[in-house]
């Protein structure tokens, strides 16, 4: 209906029946609006290095009773809210290291997301967060190479913990003299796939299945009869003393297949991470069900 005729309608009407037509319409609404501003999260890319050998990286309970000495999620957690104000932080790094062991030279890559920053200064963040980080842990973490990123960087980060190279080198003893053709055919036997179940050691992280797993390269050095340096290389998320030595369950290949004796990883460390001696002493003797000798002699570190 058109509202010129409306209109004439309305004003056609007298008092009372505008009254009683005011009557019949429903009462006005109450609306309440409420209003929450919120910011778009903010990425921190950086690398971390560990000095301690009794920080995880992150919180680890065991029977209810946290394990190590705080964690490095936490110390980045507490560095990044004290520069930024935020409601909330995710930190994720590129892989973990074992939480006894330390991550030293270019550190390990991580980033950290900032939910609903109130307070912001990109000139001042970066040095900001290194510092606090440092403050927060006494020194045992340090967050170098600090940008402000984005989220393709932190999806980075992510995706190259699946795709990355890792390279380690490690000092291996041998139950029996080995010569010179027995390290070639170590060094001959990579590329390969392994099958790898979860070690008892992180299952407190991990869930138990077998993972194929890739060794890229290998090369031993022989020492002497008894001693060699061993290198490789191999796909993320390996794990590198189970390939050297059966441990409590024999992950088929391991060097003891491929030297054709029993070993045991004296000493090693990841080129960017791992640095330890250590020294062997000679356990009571088990059966190695995948190379029918005696299993490897004790590992005894020696921090």
């Amino acid at each position: 209906m058109p509202a010129a005729r409306v209109a004439a309608a309305l004003e056609a009407l007298d008092a009372d029946e505008l009254s009683a037509l005011a009557s019949t319409l429903a009462p006005p609404l109450s609306i309440r609006v409420d209003v929450k501003c919120a910011r778009e999260p903010v990425y921190l890319a950086f690398r971390y290095r560990k000095l301690g050998r009794r920080t995880p990286q992150s919180s680890w309970v065991v029977d209810g009773r946290v394990k190590g000495i705080g964690s490095v999620e936490e110390y980045v957690c507490a560095a990044a809210k004290a520069v930024a104000d935020c409601d909330g932080v995710k930190f994720a790094a590129s892989g973990r290291e074992d939480w006894d062991v330390r991550m030293l030279g270019n550190g390990r890559p991580a980033y950290a997301e900032l939910q609903n920053c109130r307070r912001w200064s990109t000139t001042d963040v970066v040095g900001d967060f290194a510092r606090e980080v440092a403050k927060a842990s006494n020194g045992v973490v340090e967050a170098i190479q600090v940008e402000v990123a984005d989220k393709a960087k932190a999806d980075a980060v992510n995706a190259s913990a699946e795709t990355k190279v890792k390279t380690y080198a490690c000092v291996v003893w041998f139950s029996a003299d080995r010569s010179d053709e027995d390290a070639a055919r170590v060094s001959a036997s990579a590329p390969l796939a392994v099958q790898q179940r979860t070690p008892v050691r992180v299952m407190h992280s991990r869930s138990l299945a077998t993972r194929e797993k890739r060794v890229l390269r290998l090369k031993l050095e022989l020492v002497n009869p008894r001693f060699g340096v061993l290198e490789l290389d191999t796909s993320a998320g390996m794990y590198i003393k189970e390939c050297g030595y059966p441990c409590t369950r024999p992950d088929a290949p391991h060097l003891c297949v491929h030297a054709s004796s029993s070993t045991a990883t004296s000493g090693g460390r990841s080129r960017r991470s791992r640095r330890w001696r250590a020294a062997t002493r000679t356990s009571s003797s088990s059966t190695c069900s995948t190379c029918t000798t005696t299993s490897p002699p004790r590992l005894v570190l020696v921090r």
